[in-house]
């Protein structure tokens, strides 16, 4: 089910996770979700300028923008470990008051 800003509390009054769909159902909002401390301490010469949000463990790791035609996609190291994700059509992201399942909070930073 697809709901508006206005009708989110309403479904959302106790704590449950809240996804936001990104790419094109979202108006093409992608999330640059930085997953090393290297990935987030380069994103700043590699992006442009964006709203920002944070994991309590992770300052400014994820990067919103404006992107029509992004393609989600993950970017590995050497050894397969997952660096960076770009999520868009066909992906969604937990947004503020959220919890991630390994118990990491949303800092309620800025939002897309």
């Amino acid at each position: 089910m697809r709901l508006s800003p206005e009708a989110a509390p309403r479904y959302w009054n106790n704590g449950q996770n809240i996804r936001l769909l990104t790419g094109e159902p979202s108006g093409w909002r992608v999330d640059v979700d930085l997953v090393t401390d290297e990935a987030v301490e380069i994103a700043g010469r590699l992006l442009p300028p964006t709203p920002t949000g944070s994991w309590e463990s992770r300052s400014f790791s994820r990067w919103w923008l404006r992107s029509p035609g992004a393609e989600s996609r993950d970017w590995k190291d050497t050894s397969g470990a997952k660096l960076m994700e770009l999520r868009s059509s066909g992906r969604q992201t937990i947004v503020a008051p959220s919890t991630h399942p390994e118990g990491d909070k949303d800092d309620q930073g800025e939002r897309p």
